[in-house]
């Protein structure tokens, strides 16, 4: 502020948002807390990019408004910074904190394997190590060989004073649907829980998003998402913004004075541990939501058995550098059935509209499926198709009954 205390508001010409300054700052150089972009406090309404020296005043010196970015503005800002996160023991979220590759995420999404792939909005893969686990709290940092051009703002970017009522919106992955926004308040800021303090939310969020951010009107870290009750709906737990931002700065303080390690990009290449087809297969499984088990199938060969909605049965294994998802459908056709000529039109017809599972016969029975090369295959496609052969089995096994006079 002013030495009178005073302010006056003017519009960054980058990205239009409404700013406070100081009425001594006219002149002087700063950055755009919102767009980072390095403008001159005006003294009229409107900034001008600066050509100058670099900023003469800090961040701090610019205060947003009381005037909130749209939920638009918040999603489409961060969205860059929430990769999604695979492991053996399924999917889940993180928030990129340093531009080389720092990824803050709960424990609980990575203390149980070594190694991760990490895909974030444009498409862009990076695998990933562990770097810390908090020892008390559900926290732990992570590194993957990436490198972006800019990250969330630990340092300025967290909430303070929030309260009841608050609004706020996750980012995340829910059951492996990645990108996923959903909004709501705050119902408690200080809820103590066995294991410490959370900030309870209404906001909708599953397995998958653990890890995330929850974020407020401002785009601002008000927490991580952690848990939710079982058995509930609209009581979610998120780790508050304050210990989020303390403990990704002790792990950063850590590792400039190297009391930590910083994988460097070979070493998370050459790590001794990679998700193998058999890891996708029963992260896919576990992301679906689906009940499931291990299975020995006929060949000697570790399965899935999974049951669909409606408790149909399908099997996932991997074998022949294939990954397959079926379900029997009909057993014990008889030669007439097989050689009916309107059900094999009648199926081809309901092939053609699935987009994706196919039919096959074998011996005498009716198999629906699907089967892909294990090449390239990660865990969101993998649970994909899984989807996909579960709501379709569920929606045509009664009309194939119905069809065979079953």
């Amino acid at each position: 502020m002013g030495e009178d205390g005073s302010k006056f508001k003017f519009h960054c010409p980058s990205c239009g948002k409404a700013l406070n300054a100081p009425s001594n700052a006219v002149g002087q150089r700063a950055d755009c807390p919102h767009c980072k972009a390095s403008i001159t406090v005006p003294d009229g309404q409107w900034a001008k990019p600066s050509e100058l020296q670099p900023p003469s005043i800090s961040l701090e010196a610019l205060v947003a408004s009381g005037e909130p970015p749209s939920w638009r503005d918040v999603v489409q800002t961060n969205r860059d910074y929430v990769p999604l996160i695979e492991c053996a023991c399924g999917v889940g979220s993180g928030l990129l904190v340093s531009r080389d590759g720092l990824v803050v995420t709960n424990r609980h999404v990575v203390e149980r394997s070594r190694v991760f792939m990490l895909r974030f909005l444009d498409g862009s893969k990076a695998r990933a190590v562990i770097v810390h686990l908090h020892g008390t709290r559900d926290l732990a940092m992570i590194r993957a060989a990436i490198r972006r051009e800019s990250s969330f703002d630990m340092k300025s970017a967290v909430g303070e004073g929030v309260e009841a009522g608050d609004d706020v919106l996750a980012i995340g992955h829910p059951r492996g649907l990645a990108f996923t926004a959903t909004c709501g308040i705050v119902s408690e800021p200080h809820r103590l829980l066995i294991d410490g303090e959370y900030v309870q939310t209404d906001v909708a969020i599953n397995p998958g998003n653990s890890g995330g951010p929850l974020l407020d009107r401002f785009g601002n870290l008000v927490g991580l998402n952690t848990r939710i009750q079982a058995e509930s709906e609209g009581l979610g737990f998120a780790i508050g913004g304050k210990e989020v931002q303390a403990y990704v700065l002790y792990v950063k303080d850590q590792l400039a004075r190297a009391k930590l390690h910083m994988p460097s990009d070979d070493e998370i290449a050459k790590s001794d541990q990679s998700l193998s087809p058999w890891d996708i297969a029963c992260a896919a499984a576990r992301a679906s939501g689906l009940s499931y088990r291990e299975i020995t199938i006929p060949i000697s060969q570790p399965a899935l058995a999974v049951l669909t909605a409606r408790n149909n049965a399908l099997t996932i294994s991997i074998g022949g550098n294939l990954f397959r998802v079926t379900g029997c459908v009909a057993a014990n056709l008889s030669d007439k059935q097989l050689h009916d000529h309107k059900l094999l039109y009648q199926l081809l017809r309901w092939q053609n509209e699935l987009c994706g599972p196919s039919f096959d016969v074998n011996s005498s029975t009716l198999h629906l499926g699907v089967r892909r090369s294990i090449e390239g295959l990660d865990v969101t496609e993998a649970r994909e198709a899984i989807l996909r052969v579960a709501d379709a089995f569920d929606a045509l096994y009664p009309a194939i009954q119905r069809h065979l006079g079953r």
